[in-house]
């Protein structure tokens, strides 16, 4: 028997196949058991998805059906077009459905309402897609297609393959407590990554830069200053930085920290300068007004 798709659950205790004899099967992965814990018959599921107490389930008929196994309750969303391919959101309140008429459909799952359709893409026979702040799929032209959730509009859209691209998946990134990163877009800046976790496009999206906003010690090798009376002064430093704009740090440098060493050598060479010019001025004057004494003594 042909399976269409399976899905875990969120602790993979549980295991749902749909089959190609219109049967929707959830098996426990628990007792190894051959036997389904729950069947549902009379129509061919492609895609499914799972929350913590229903199944979801994208229908050959044009339908996306919803099983709550807590009450036994099935709720229907009759698209009108044969569903291949559904991806809920993270809070599980919206579901995207990829129809066979090049399609993407959204809809609130509280009331079933129609949100957005997002169309340029070809999808007669195969077809995957995913969203967040953007949606994506794939198109059997070999293109890849990129739309903005809220207005529908393409984004972005390349040929990726010379046949069908039947998946597509987003670049998921985990940015770590104390560390920003700098996101380019077509080679321009695009935005900066916080601490969290964030959804970049694939091909699209690229990380040019990761910055520590922590203080960071930047060590000053010894440095040879000479006077101006002709003495020479070896210096050494250490100082602190701290990044505070990420965009700035990333396109006013390639290395921010090597310019603000030459800053630092350049600012230090001018002031031990001024301060042995100075000190040089001081010495000269009391040498000359005792010499001056001494002269007078003498007389």
């Amino acid at each position: 028997m042909k399976v269409n798709a399976v899905k875990f659950n969120e602790y993979a205790s549980v295991v749902v196949s749909a089959g190609y004899d219109r049967s929707l099967r959830a098996w426990d992965c628990r007792s190894h058991s051959t036997e389904p814990i729950q069947s549902l018959t009379h129509f061919q599921t492609v895609s499914v998805c799972l929350t913590k107490s229903e199944i979801l389930a994208g229908t050959i008929d044009g339908t996306v059906r919803t099983f709550d196994i807590r009450i036994g309750r099935e709720l229907s969303d009759d698209l009108g077009q044969p569903v291949n391919c559904i991806s809920m959101s993270n809070d599980a309140n919206g579901i995207l459905a990829s129809c066979l008429d090049s399609t993407l459909r959204l809809l609130d799952r509280s009331t079933g309402e129609l949100l957005q359709e997002y169309k340029g893409h070809t999808s007669k026979y195969f077809s995957g897609s995913k969203w967040n702040a953007h949606v994506t799929s794939g198109s059997e032209d070999g293109f890849i297609f990129f739309w903005d959730l809220v207005d529908s509009s393409v984004v972005s859209s390349f040929k990726a393959y010379a046949s069908v691209v039947s998946k597509t998946h987003f670049g998921i990134k985990k940015v770590r407590e104390g560390e920003v990163f700098v996101i380019e877009r077509n080679e321009r800046f695009s935005k900066t990554l916080n601490p969290g976790v964030h959804f970049l496009i694939p091909f699209v999206d690229e990380i040019a830069f990761v910055h520590s906003l922590g203080e960071t010690i930047v060590k000053i090798h010894r440095q040879h200053n000479v006077t101006n009376g002709g003495i020479t002064k070896v210096t050494d430093c250490t100082m602190m930085v701290k990044i505070f704009d990420a965009k700035l740090a990333s396109h006013w440098s390639k290395d921010p920290f090597e310019n603000i060493t030459e800053l630092t050598c350049a600012m230090l060479h001018d002031v031990i300068k001024q301060l042995t010019s100075k000190m040089y001025e001081e010495t000269e004057f009391y040498l000359g007004s005792a010499h001056s004494r001494e002269k007078q003594c003498r007389q």
